[in-house]
This record gives structure tokens, C-alpha cells and sequence, in this order.
């Protein structure tokens, strides 16, 4: 049975969370280019409007992420000369405004007709104030014959905020956070929020909020700040979890974590640093090989026992290996792995006594592997032979 997609990249596979999806960036009738710049330090997301013909209402558009100091070219079929735009920062908490009000989508793509008539009252609907543009008059101040907008942290507006994370390690960290009044029956999570090293995140601080709690992990896992309060997160995407104390963690790529939690300051900003010397450190970074002929490539599953929930184990994989290629940096925080490895054909090269559930066709990571029904689609249950590991930095060759 062919598997696919391999694991072994980041812990957080997409690298940080998304609030908002990602328009097209092309239309098939293209009439204007523009450049758009973000000369932030921090990822922005952008919307548009125009008049796609000169009788027609405001056209709203969005959403377009732009990387940190780099511009993104996109094309519009706009009649006349002007473009309205409004752009917000990934926090949400820098947005760069005008004076027109339109409509837009907080959440999804959207393409919104008659966006500045329109009653707005939709759900994940709010009105946002656009900038107008002459497309003339940027080019003027250009020079060039592509218009360029620019957009700098000096130009926004600073909209919420009062909750601030702060990075003080080497490397990028995810960190997942949630906010609690005390009427809350229920725990609402937001993961993943990304800092870069020796920079902060704020995020909006929670109506009459009394306390926090947050759990953070490194790029690659092997560092994690972290408490005593269980909470389920996605492992890979981002994620919005309204009941995370008691909702069923055991599905594919959800993962529980033990969260910090502190009471937050009855006025005034809250602020946290996460330092390496306070971090948890796993026990063991693995790599595994594949040490035959380049022609023979394998499949690999692993397990190992969870150390922080006592008696689960988690279940991951699928890696295919050619000859001679490892997956790298395995984050195994227990004395030993559990290894199932197969022929590219199918035929079974390693297995043992441990049954734990996979999923045959795609990625996956089962943080309940033994304990879960495996009954859903494209699950089974495999055998998985133990092997013993050493702390630190380890390679494991499969002969």
C-alpha cells in the first residue's frame, strides 16, 4: 500500500499561523499592475477596491499577504484611475487606513460588488476604511511606469493591542495563547502566533480578561515553555480551538499541551519573555537513514511514548527515504522508538509487537496512537518494533 507525504519538516508544518486565507493574485482581464511594498518587519495582509467598469459600484477584494521588506505585483481590470486599498498587519494590531468605508470578509477570500453599499451584516463581515489612489499620481512620484504603494509602520495606526510576547532566544518560536475572564465556562485557544529572535508580538487584550495561559515551542520542537494546565492545539496548522480543555485531541495532528497560566495585571500591558534557560529541552534529535542503494527507497513510520502524558503514544510519519537520504531533526522525547518500515512495494522491512494507528495514504501524527478507535478514513492499525535511542543528538541507519 503506497503512502505519501513525507514529515520531518518543521514541528509546525506551515511555519506560523494564518489568520486570514490568500487570494488569487491574477485576474484573466488584466488592465493595471501595481506594486505593493511592505517595508514592515512583520508579515502585512492587504485588500483592494476599484470600479471594474466605470458604471459599476466599488469592487472589495482580498485577501494578499506580503512578506516581511518585499513587494508583491498584482493586476486588476480597474476602469478609471482610482484604487482604494487597507491593509493590517498579521497581528491585526497595525492597520494602515483612509477615509472610504467598504465592506470586507475578516476571515476569508472574498470578492464583495457594491462593497460601500452594501448592509455589511454578514457573518466575518466588518467595515474597514480604504485609502484612495490615483494610479497617475503614483506613477508621478515614482518615476515608474509600474505604480508602487508603500507601506510603513511609521504610516499606521495602532489599533488594540496589550498583550505582548517577546523573543529572546536564538531562534524563531510558535507560540499558542489563550485569555480567560471569570465567567468563562470555556477555554477559547489561537495558535500559532510567530516571533523572530529578539523581537515581540502583541495581540489584543480580551475584554476584562483576569488571566493568560500560553505554551510556546521552537522551530523545530526540541525547545517548549510550557505549565501544568492541558490544552489541545493543532501540531501543524493554525488553529482556533472554542473548548480546548475538553474537546477530543486524539484526531489527526491535534496534540495536547501543558500551559503556563498567570493572572494578567488589572490595567495597564501585560508582557512575557520567553528565554532559552527557562525552556524544556527534549530528550533526544534523531536522524534516520536510509543506508541502501539509491534505487531502493523505504517508507517510515515512528512512535515513541509521550512523556509528558503518561502512558500515550504518539504515532507520525510518513517519510520515504531514497538511498542514502535521512529525514533530520526528529524531536523524540522519550529512551526509545518505536521504528514500522516498509519497501516503496509495500513489503515489510521492520515491525514488532506495538500496534498503533496510521494513516496509510497521508501525513499524519496521532497523539493517541494506541488508545484511538483507528476507524477512520485511510486508518489502520500497524506493528511497530522498539529501538533504543541515546540523549542528544542521534542517527539511526536502516540497513
Amino acid at each position: 500500500m503506497k503512502k505519501k507525504i513525507v514529515f520531518g519538516l518543521a514541528l509546525l508544518g506551515v511555519g506560523f499561523y494564518t489568520p486570514l486565507l490568500l487570494a488569487a493574485t491574477t485576474d484573466s482581464n488584466i488592465e493595471t499592475k501595481i506594486n505593493f511594498c511592505n517595508r514592515d518587519e512583520g508579515k502585512i495582509f492587504i485588500s483592494v477596491a476599484y470600479k471594474p467598469d466605470e458604471n459599476a459600484n466599488l469592487m472589495a477584494r482580498g485577501w494578499w499577504g506580503i512578506e516581511p521588506n518585499k513587494c508583491s505585483e498584482l493586476s486588476f481590470p480597474i476602469s478609471g484611475d482610482k484604487i482604494l486599498v487597507y491593509a493590517q498587519s498579521f497581528s491585526k494590531i497595525y492597520q494602515w487606513l483612509g477615509e472610504t468605508k467598504l465592506c470586507i470578509n475578516t476571515v476569508d477570500i472574498y470578492n464583495l460588488e457594491n462593497a460601500g453599499t452594501i448592509s455589511c451584516n454578514e457573518s466575518e463581515q466588518e467595515i474597514r476604511p480604504f485609502k484612495e489612489f490615483s494610479i497617475a499620481n503614483l506613477r508621478t512620484a515614482t518615476g515608474e511606469e509600474i505604480p508602487k504603494i508603500e507601506f510603513k509602520l511609521s504610516d499606521a495606526t495602532k489599533v488594540g493591542g496589550g498583550v505582548k510576547f517577546c523573543n529572546d532566544t536564538s531562534e524563531d518560536i510558535f507560540i499558542s495563547s489563550a485569555q480567560k475572564r471569570s465567567s468563562d465556562a470555556k477555554t477559547t485557544v489561537n495558535g500559532w502566533l510567530m516571533a523572530k529572535p529578539g523581537k515581540c508580538f502583541e495581540v489584543d487584550r480580551k475584554e476584562e480578561a483576569s488571566e493568560i495561559l500560553y505554551f510556546a515551542t521552537s522551530s523545530n520542537g526540541s525547545h517548549k515553555w510550557r505549565g501544568n494546565v492541558p490544552l489541545c492545539t493543532n501540531d501543524y496548522d493554525g488553529f482556533n480551538h472554542p473548548d480546548a480543555e475538553i474537546m477530543d485531541c486524539s484526531l489527526n495532528k491535534l496534540k495536547m499541551e501543558y500551559f503556563q497560566k498567570e493572572a494578567l495585571p488589572t490595567s495597564g500591558e501585560y508582557g512575557h519573555h520567553f528565554k532559552t534557560n527557562e525552556a524544556y529541552v527534549a530528550r533526544s534529535m534523531m536522524d534516520i537513514c536510509n543506508s541502501r542503494s539509491e534505487e531502493n527507497s523505504i517508507l517510515v513510520a515512528i512512535a515513541w511514548k509521550d512523556a509528558e502524558f503518561s502512558g500515550q503514544v504518539i504515532s507520525k510519519g510518513w517519510s520515504t527515504l531514497k538511498g542514502g537520504e535521512c529525514v533530520k531533526d526528529l524531536v523524540i522525547d522519550a529512551e526509545e522508538v518505536w521504528l514500522h518500515v516498509e519497501n516503496s512495494d509495500g513489503t515489510l522491512l521492520i515491525e514488532g509487537p506495538l500496534e498503533a494507528c496510521v494513516n496509510n495514504i497521508n501525513a499524519f501524527k496521532f497523539s493517541k496512537a494506541t488508545e484511538m478507535a483507528c476507524n477512520g478514513p485511510d486508518e489502520l492499525k500497524v506493528k511497530f518494533a522498539a529501538k533504543p535511542i541515546a540523549a542528544g543528538k542521534v542517527r539511526m541507519d536502516i540497513p
